[in-house]
């Protein structure tokens, strides 16, 4: 498409538009240009009308051979071409479930309780206890090349404990309690590295982030939620302020188109959590909690 090295480039005419930048990378369908303060724009190869250097000198217009010369930066890196935009959002939607510290202790108490349904035919089918979690997140992600890029998140979780019976086969599945154990908001950091499979700017994406959570944590709701159920006493428990470090490591696979994205990840995420005072008896104060959660997400880039 081009007569001169891409390096070269400064301005691309388009049928709306003059974009005045280095053309960084292109591809069948689509140009993109990182214009003078660093906002890469993504043109469609059919709507470019003249390019010019950076003498101001016509290189090419409509009508004239293609060539498909490479940005002399990426020969070098060996490094795939940037050729979708290099800054999005990106709205996350997480689904898992949680372990360690006061959940595993709380399921643990549960289960000491021998709580069982007794069905039609007589057989008793012993409760069982489960954590289900849902969440959402907002990213900002920058791509410093197609390679790297730098990730910056805020994600809410919310973590459920469940005491059912059943096995929803031979057996109806029922729910004798639900209630939410914690709630928790969290910023964090880091970086992505991305491999493509094809030439389509979709990539497999391998994520490592670090930073801080924070929330509350209801000692026992699902033991109250059963109390009446179960004929036993509820234990009154204030809410426990709970905060700390915390990291993740997650993979997924992004399917990208010229601005939009939708990505298909998982992630397994550790905490070190303080509590502002010792939450009962049978949990230390300060826990370990262990996450694994996967889900989907869409993103626009600019």
């Amino acid at each position: 498409m081009f007569a001169t090295p891409l390096a070269h480039a400064a301005t691309v005419v388009t049928q709306k538009e003059k974009i005045t930048g280095t053309i960084v990378s292109q591809s069948e369908a689509l140009l993109t240009v990182r214009q003078t303060d660093g906002k890469p724009v993504i043109v469609q190869r059919k709507d470019v009308l003249q390019i010019f250097d950076d003498r101001g000198e016509l290189v090419w217009q409509v009508g004239q051979p293609t060539a498909a010369p490479q940005p002399a930066n990426a020969a070098k890196s060996g490094e795939p071409l940037l050729n979708f935009a290099a800054k999005s959002l990106i709205l996350d939607f997480m689904l898992g479930t949680s372990s360690g510290g006061f959940y595993t202790e709380e399921n643990r108490v549960i289960n000491s309780l021998g709580i069982y349904l007794q069905y039609a035919d007589g057989s008793r089918q012993n409760a069982n206890v489960s954590m289900f979690q849902l969440g959402v997140g907002v990213n900002y992600q920058s791509y410093d090349s197609a390679r790297w890029s730098w990730l910056f998140s805020y994600l809410y979780r919310s973590t459920q404990q469940n005491i059912t019976a059943g096995d929803g086969q031979k057996y109806e599945r029922k729910t004798l309690a639900d209630a939410v154990a914690t709630k928790f908001h969290g910023l964090m950091f880091g970086r992505e590295v991305h491999f493509y499979p094809g030439d389509g700017g979709s990539s497999f994406d391998f994520t490592g982030q670090i930073g801080y959570e924070f929330g509350s944590y209801t000692p026992l709701a699902s033991y109250n939620a059963a109390a009446p159920q179960l004929s036993v006493s509820k234990i009154a428990l204030n809410d426990v302020t709970v905060h700390g470090p915390t990291a993740r490591l997650g993979a997924g696979f992004t399917f990208r188109g010229s601005n939009w994205q939708l990505r298909l990840f998982g992630y397994y995420q550790v905490a070190y959590t303080f509590a502002s005072e010792k939450v009962w008896i049978a949990v230390d104060k300060n826990v370990v909690l262990h996450d694994v959660y996967a889900g989907v997400s869409v993103g626009y880039g600019f």
